[in-house]
């Protein structure tokens, strides 16, 4: 179909996030009609026709920035970053039916610095909240849960802060499962790690590394497929950043295996992942040509 324009308002609009609920698709999006940034949603049908005006999320005289969405069968969940207290911290609501559910509750403590680029998921009864909490001058992952009234249950720090600093969490859910990555700086170069929990936010393993030790695995994206996770990262080739991907087992007791997605000369970056019948989606940007274009393939999944 024809592309349809989401923001139409006077002001920059960028940074959108989406979900599609089987029925709906939910969008949310930084907008600065209002003077500075702040978040809104609109939810649309099938035919991209649109079911609501644009709903304001977020009210305070800071940024906000960075809105990450996910639906729990019943409600979206809107997540984003804001400075309203003068350093950013992570903020959420929730959104029914009947719009947002008042005002939205901070998510993140603060530990001394700014904590950024929330990602959130639901699984079981609760949603879970990955970010990254600034302390003294580095970032650390943080994993949260919170039931549907976002009312926290248990918060826990991911990466080790033994040595750099995290970047780049992603967030995923399946049946009662959730898994997690990040970037983790050790040994002079980034890799990305993954620990997969339950639906109440306990380990089912410990964390596992998705690139063999002296390797370099960046931007993470995940998916839940079947009875386990697929993760899809740029990791360093012979040429570059190619794509890889991994199969990650719920019972955590075996280390993925890196299996080559795509290698071409330039880099491969910022891997997406979406479900199909059947089949993975797999969108990135590539420099093969000397120009960072976007690049598209699919994975056929035996069982999907």
């Amino acid at each position: 179909g024809e592309e349809v324009a989401v923001t139409t308002s006077a002001g920059d609009g960028f940074g959108p996030a989406t979900v599609w609920t089987g029925r709906e698709l939910g969008v949310a999006w930084s907008d600065r009609r209002d003077g500075n940034f702040e978040i809104y949603f609109a939810r649309f049908d099938g035919e991209l026709r649109r079911l609501t005006a644009d709903l304001r999320l977020s009210a305070d005289p800071g940024y906000s920035l960075y809105p990450e969405i996910a639906w729990s069968g019943r409600e979206y969940v809107v997540t984003w970053q804001d400075d309203r207290l003068g350093e950013f911290g992570v903020y959420a609501t929730t959104v029914g039916a009947e719009g947002p559910a008042g005002y939205p509750a901070r998510i993140s403590d603060g530990g001394g610095g700014d904590d950024e680029s929330p990602d959130v998921a639901f699984a079981g009864d609760g949603y879970h909240f990955v970010w990254l909490q600034g302390v003294l001058g580095r970032f650390q992952a943080v994993h949260a849960v919170f039931d549907e009234e976002l009312d926290r249950l248990m918060v826990r720090q991911l990466s080790t802060g033994l040595a750099g600093t995290a970047a780049s969490p992603a967030i995923a859910a399946g049946e009662d499962a959730v898994a997690v990555s990040w970037e983790q700086q050790e040994e002079g170069v980034f890799d990305t790690y993954v620990v997969l929990l339950d639906g109440a936010g306990n380990p089912l393993g410990d964390r596992q590394r998705l690139m063999a030790p002296g390797g370099a695995a960046r931007e993470g994206s995940l998916l839940w497929v079947n009875s386990g996770f697929l993760a899809v990262y740029s990791g360093l080739g012979e040429s570059g950043f190619d794509l890889f991907y991994s199969l990650l087992e719920i019972d955590g007791d075996t280390a993925p295996g890196a299996q080559l997605l795509s290698a071409a000369p330039g880099d491969a970056i910022s891997p997406q992942l979406a479900l199909g019948p059947g089949e993975v989606g797999v969108l990135w940007s590539d420099a093969r040509t000397g120009d960072y274009d976007v690049y598209f393939t699919r994975l056929l999944c035996v069982g999907l």
